[in-house]
């Protein structure tokens, strides 16, 4: 979804974000909160979303749904995750005739699944395509993820200069939307997990 808003599954489904407050540690644990426990809820909400949507023949939603999944098995990250990320992508691009803005997105994601394959190359391929439409869209969320991405890709390859300056900007792009935001709005927009986290590297 444009702008930095979430997809109506995200957003239907509560989303994944947060900063780790209330949870018992990443791991699965009987009866106790995980970050891994609510991202595995997290993936069933969103594929019940999915078949939802393709049943109600609301494509556009149906490949949000699909995107916000593969997204959130990236995250994830488990023995085989990258893997069934490709895979939602691939549905999403076959659900949904024309991805039109979300093209950028899935383009992003199938550059961290080839990131999680060390492919780097081909994730720089990707991401080439994915920074200069993302900027076109206005798509800042997406922006900054593939700057993020980016910067894994160039430490990967040992391009260390390269990448300082993609994660510079990433945090530039994130901290211009921060700016925009009411100063009691500007804690939460960094509590985002991925946002912190890419802002304490910084």
């Amino acid at each position: 979804a444009g702008g930095g808003a979430q997809s109506p599954a995200t957003a239907r489904c509560g989303g994944t974000r947060g900063d780790g407050t209330g949870f018992a540690g990443w791991w699965r644990q009987p009866d106790r909160r995980s970050v891994a426990g609510e991202l595995d809820a997290a993936c069933a909400r969103i594929g019940e979303s999915e078949r939802l949507f393709t049943e109600l023949g609301q494509h556009d939603d149906a490949a949000d749904a699909l995107l916000d999944a593969a997204e959130v098995l990236l995250d994830r990250g488990a023995t085989g995750d990258p893997e069934l990320a490709a895979e939602r992508v691939a549905r999403a691009r076959s659900v949904c005739a024309d991805l039109g803005l979300r093209d950028a997105r899935a383009k992003m994601l199938e550059a961290r699944v080839a990131l999680a394959r060390a492919d780097a190359r081909t994730a720089l391929r990707l991401l080439g395509e994915v920074v200069p439409a993302a900027e076109k869209e206005g798509d800042w969320e997406v922006l900054a993820q593939a700057l993020a991405a980016r910067a894994l890709a160039h430490e990967a390859t040992g391009a260390e200069l390269h990448a300082r300056r993609e994660r510079e900007r990433a945090v530039e792009v994130l901290e211009e939307k921060a700016a925009l935001l009411p100063p009691d709005l500007r804690s939460a927009f960094w509590s985002d997990a991925r946002r912190a986290a890419l802002r304490a590297h910084h």
